[in-house]
């Protein structure tokens, strides 16, 4: 119900899906969205937690992935980690949402357990 837009600037623009639907959308302005800006740079990747719609990651080029949640109405990011040497190329849970990877350009794989 949930589609989030990354930017080249580091900004991630959350839609929700309006209480109508999808098919009924004509402009942005039906849409209710906010913004997110953890990140410097270009977002890379992003992923829903598949066990929590509430929750989602985004890996950027500053090296970084940021894990966001939706709380009391608002998307807030809840860690953030800097553990590669290059940009961040891709962020994914596991189908259970227990497990968190962030794969990096250095060509490396780091797997985090979901906090």
């Amino acid at each position: 119900d949930r589609l989030v837009a990354a930017g080249d600037n580091g900004t991630l623009v959350v839609y929700t899906r309006p209480p109508g639907g999808w098919s009924g959308v004509t402009s942005e302005k039906d849409v209710p969205m906010q913004i997110c800006r953890n990140s410097t740079e270009d977002i890379m990747d992003v992923s829903f937690s598949p066990s929590d719609p509430d929750r989602f990651v985004a890996g950027s080029i500053d090296k970084t992935f940021a894990v966001w949640e939706l709380r009391d109405g608002e998307w807030s990011c809840v860690s953030s980690q800097r553990d590669h040497v290059n940009y961040v190329q891709g962020v994914a849970y596991d189908p259970r949402g227990v497990y968190l990877a962030s794969m990096g350009s250095d060509r490396t794989v780091r797997v985090y357990s979901r906090r």
